[in-house]
């Protein structure tokens, strides 16, 4: 007699045959488990970096000729009054190694570190080094009262109305943007307190090239 498969002839009754179990080793157990948390692990990393893929922004390609608040672009132009009521135009100091330092008399940091500015400017403003300190949006008599108590002596500029600050899409205090003698940014520094080792070591380099 031919059965179907799953059945069997057993004292003269057909019953139905059990299938086989797959029974696992209780020592087997956490392997399985962290085999699934692994598998689970490597989905959610590849799913996140396929977000990440789809979603990234554009390449910022450097250009000088650009006006940008970036690195490798050319400065955004812009002119202030400072505390002596002398307006300064950044474009007018194409030929120079610029400093534009953005600041505020409440700013720790940026307290610490402008005597030190202060002093690399003192150091190098007869080859060519200026620094153009950018107050955030305080009073003239205050910024005016803050450079006298630190004996500063490079410009202090009023950004009365927060523009330019916006305008280099300044997010945390102190940030400072090197610029070259062409007008170009050669680098950013966001927060921090700089040394006078460390300013005269950003501003060495640019100092030594040719316009």
């Amino acid at each position: 007699m031919v059965l179907s498969v799953g059945k069997r002839w057993n004292d003269g009754c057909l019953t139905q045959m059990k299938a086989p179990t797959l029974k696992t080793s209780p020592a087997a157990l956490p392997f399985f488990q962290g085999a699934r948390l692994f598998i689970i692990f490597a989905l959610v990393i590849a799913f996140g970096a396929a977000w990440t893929w789809f979603n990234r922004l554009p390449e910022i390609i450097a250009t000088p000729t650009l006006a940008q608040p970036h690195t490798g672009f050319a400065a955004p132009n812009f002119a202030l009054s400072s505390t002596t009521a002398e307006t300064f135009t950044l474009a007018d100091l194409k030929g120079k190694v610029v400093l534009v330092n953005f600041w505020a008399a409440w700013c720790p940091s940026c307290r610490a570190e402008m005597p030190a500015i202060d002093a690399a400017y003192r150091a190098n403003k007869d080859v060519g080094f200026v620094v153009l300190a950018v107050d955030q949006m305080e009073s003239a008599e205050m910024v005016k009262t803050f450079g006298t108590k630190y004996n500063l002596s490079f410009p202090l500029l009023l950004d009365s109305d927060g523009a330019i600050n916006r305008q280099y899409l300044v997010s945390a205090l102190p940030t400072s943007f090197f610029i070259d003698r062409r007008g170009v940014i050669r680098d950013m520094i966001i927060g921090g307190s700089m040394s006078r080792e460390f300013v005269e070591g950003k501003i060495k380099a640019l100092l030594e090239e040719k316009e």
